[in-house]
């Protein structure tokens, strides 16, 4: 009896020497560059799992106190190892700079392993945003493979992803994955409408994405994810300028309050007396957001967006304008002005079984008015009109409303007893009703060719209603066929309704009759992936993308509209490599095919109609190269070459088969090479170049444009809480034009920047509680 109450009471000593080595770690894991908290982070010791985040981006657990080293692991981010612990820390986690197998969450709204996605599909970080200090999203856009997004002047622009440079409704643009403005009422100028100070980082799909998102994603999409609020206060302010006549300040703060989180993104810019003559602009960008965790399953986020925006539109040059390098405008009072406002609420809940279900509620206003300068025609042509008016032109004043409300919705199911398998079952709702309104103006235009002023009058040129109803439901399906082989398969339906209101007669210049028109398309998808590795891979998929006509294609300017929808075809191989830690390599080769792209024809009567013509083909292959060549110096390609070819095309009575696309550079390239050295803490400096190779003007392949290199270059330093920087953009001060068109009234030249220093300085605001250690 002795000896067993001995015994247990060694047992019982042991055991509480035991629980007295039990230490009880707790903390917050967040995002080095935002301090945005993470959620699902692995926290291990000798290999063994014990922990991960929450929602909140929060740790806690128990070990013992001789525990020499914890590391913390998440997709995308660089292993995180510390030794001696703190009891209660905020672990600050960098994301990595090469790795290819990370999260993207535009191809499925959720966050998807990279490997998973059998698309084309490039991710601009963070800290790639950071210290690019882009006053234009161009400069951010531009360094991704295949993508050229053309600057036209004051955040003004439009784009080529597999695409010649069109204005065309192609390209779909995304805030946290729901469309920033509404199918059916494209606007190529779409991206004024972003707060850049608000974006964590931005996803381009290239290709067509209909199967998830409906029309427009044809040559591609491109998705702005926007920040969230800090785990931690935090807070920025800065001011910067060029000798470009623009002036900049950025604003910034956030924190969170146990469950919610607070946050305010803003910047307001301006130009005045720039290099060229009448581009004077003003912006005003504000996004207020708020996140709630309600518990470890559900959450809601809430953001208000503010754009307001204003701008001279000073129109292009001619030749000789051009190369005589003289920038004086012929235009004195075309503009334009934007006013956006937008707001959204999500709510996500997250099953048991990693199954997720996510509901976003959406409202948005979006107006545009304008004395648009492509709008402006002379009276006098020589072959048009040869005793017209020389001191007269023509033009107009224009308003295009709309309103939208709808909500977007995916459940996706996790079958893990089938494979992994996933299934996503997704729907959205677009209400938007549209006004368009056009007043005709009698434009003096003196003797020096100068458009000095203009008189607006009562006469009408447009005046319509249009009631758009988009609905759309889709279905994704994911499932791993052998440990390394992977299926994914997608369809969607859409349904487009236009309900067409005209308030003119049929004499009118959009003389179109009252009309109930509809659209609908059943777009499928299917890729397989193949995985040697982690990050390293194979793709290949099939996918097919639908472009319905616009409203100003359907019922502005024209009589009669009876127009199908465009319809594309993309077939598509790629892959994803990691070699080693230093280099990372991918690549997408693929063929794209257009049928009934929609044109303006000109008639025997001298109008123009829009009528569905010809088929194109599109090829190309896209790259992209991030070397680590040493401790201190990065290097990085995106590149992409393309041919882009009619073949069967008429327009205006020309046969233009086997012709190469107007506007469509063979070859796109941008390099970056990057330096900072480990002698000299946070400083950076780095030298790019654009290519933008040789185009035909025009489809008649009747002149070129010899492209261009631009070099620009960067430097920034971090001293504590200030941040400095310097960049040179066009430093050997190049003339080049971002777009060349040719048409009946001769060569029009888009004008690129001259050499451009722009000067900044920054303060960050930082929580100063115990970091990691």
């Amino acid at each position: 009896m002795y000896t067993n109450h001995k015994l247990l009471l060694m047992i019982l000593v042991l055991w509480s020497f035991e629980l007295s080595g039990q230490v009880v770690f707790k903390g917050k894991v967040i995002d080095q560059n935002t301090s945005e908290p993470l959620a699902g982070v692995v926290i291990s010791a000798n290999n063994n799992e014990f922990a991960a985040t929450n929602l909140n981006g929060e740790y806690s657990f128990n070990r013992s106190s001789d525990t020499t080293e914890v590391v913390f692991s998440y997709i995308g981010y660089e292993k995180k190892r510390l030794r001696n612990l703190s009891t209660k820390a905020v672990i600050k986690m960098t994301p990595s700079s090469t790795v290819l197998n990370q999260l993207v969450v535009s191809t499925n709204r959720f966050a998807l392993d990279r490997s998973a996605a059998p698309v084309a599909i490039s991710t601009i970080s963070t800290e790639l945003l950071e210290e690019t200090k882009a006053t234009r999203l161009d400069e951010v856009l531009n360094k991704v493979e295949g993508v050229y997004m053309v600057d036209l002047g004051n955040e003004q622009h439009t784009m080529a992803i597999r695409q010649p440079i069109n204005y065309k409704g192609l390209f779909l643009y995304l805030e946290d994955g729901v469309p920033i403005r509404p199918t059916g009422v494209f606007n190529h100028n779409a991206l004024l409408e972003m707060n850049m100070a608000g974006l964590r980082r931005i996803e381009v799909i290239r290709g067509p994405a209909s199967s998830l998102y409906g029309s427009e994603a044809i040559g591609g999409a491109i998705n702005f994810i926007t920040l969230r609020p800090a785990a931690i206060p935090t807070g920025r302010l800065s001011v910067q300028g060029n000798t470009n006549g623009y002036r900049r300040v950025d604003f910034s703060g956030s924190n969170s309050f146990s469950k919610l989180g607070l946050g305010v993104y803003g910047y307001y810019a301006n130009r005045t007396d720039g290099i060229r003559a009448h581009t004077d602009f003003d912006k005003l960008a504000l996004t207020l957001k708020t996140n709630y965790i309600i518990n470890d399953q559900n959450t809601l986020a809430f953001d208000v967006t503010r754009i307001n925006y204003e701008a001279d539109m000073t129109g292009n040059l001619d030749s000789a304008f051009f190369f005589s390098k003289d920038f004086t405008s012929q235009h004195t009072f075309t503009n334009r002005a934007v006013d956006a406002l937008r707001t959204k609420i999500r709510y996500n809940h997250f099953w048991q079984n990693e199954s997720k279900t996510m509901i976003a509620v959406f409202a948005r206003e979006n107006s545009i008015r304008q004395n648009p300068a492509y709008r402006v025609k002379d009276d006098y042509s020589p072959w048009g009109n040869p005793t017209g008016n020389k001191n007269l032109a023509h033009g107009e004043v224009n308003e295009d409303k709309v309103n939208s409300y709808g909500l977007v919705g995916q459940h996706t199911q996790q079958f893990t007893w089938l494979s992994g398998a996933q299934l996503s079952l997704g729907m959205n709702l677009d209400m938007s009703p549209n006004q368009f309104q056009a007043h005709y103006i009698a434009i003096h235009k003196n003797d020096e060719q100068v458009y000095a002023d203009f008189a607006k009058t009562d006469s009408l040129l447009t005046n319509y209603e249009a009631q758009l109803r988009n609905i759309g439901t889709y279905v994704n399906w994911r499932m791993k066929l052998t440990d390394r082989l992977q299926i994914s398969s997608a369809l969607r339906y859409d349904r487009l309704n236009f309900d067409f209101k005209n308030h003119l007669d049929e004499s009118a210049f959009s003389g179109a009759p009252d009309n109930a028109d509809h659209f609908s398309a059943i777009t499928p998808k299917v890729g397989l992936t193949y995985n040697f590795q982690p990050s390293n891979g194979l793709f290949i998929n099939y996918s097919q993308g639908f472009l319905p006509p616009q409203i100003s294609e359907l019922y502005r300017g024209v009589k009669v509209p009876v127009l199908k929808p465009s319809v594309y075809h993309n077939y598509e191989i790629g892959g994803y490599f990691q070699l080693g830690k230093h280099l990372s390599f991918d690549m997408s080769m693929y063929q794209m095919n257009g049928e009934n792209e929609i044109i303006s024809v000109l008639l025997d009567n001298g109008s123009r109609e829009n009528r569905n013509a010809g088929k194109t083909q599109h090829r190309g292959v896209e790259y992209g190269i991030k070397w680590l060549m040493g401790e201190n110096v990065h290097f990085r390609l995106s590149g992409t070459n393309a041919s882009h070819v009619f073949q069967d095309y008429k327009e205006d009575g020309a046969d233009y088969s086997d012709n190469e696309m107007g506007q469509a550079p063979a070859w796109i390239a941008n390099a970056e090479l990057s330096y900072k050295p480990s002698f000299f803490k946070n400083f950076r400096a780095s030298l790019e170049w654009q290519h933008v190779d040789q185009y035909y003007m025009d489809n008649g392949n009747t002149g070129t444009y010899p492209g261009y290199d631009i070099f620009n270059l960067r430097w920034g330093y971090e001293l504590k809480n200030v941040e400095v920087w310097m960049n040179i953009m066009n430093a050997t001060d190049q003339l080049y034009a971002t777009v060349v068109r040719r048409s009946q009234w001769g060569d029009s030249y888009s004008a690129g920047e001259p050499r451009t220093w722009n000067i900044g300085m920054a303060y960050n605001f930082n929580n100063k509680q115990k970091q990691d250690r």
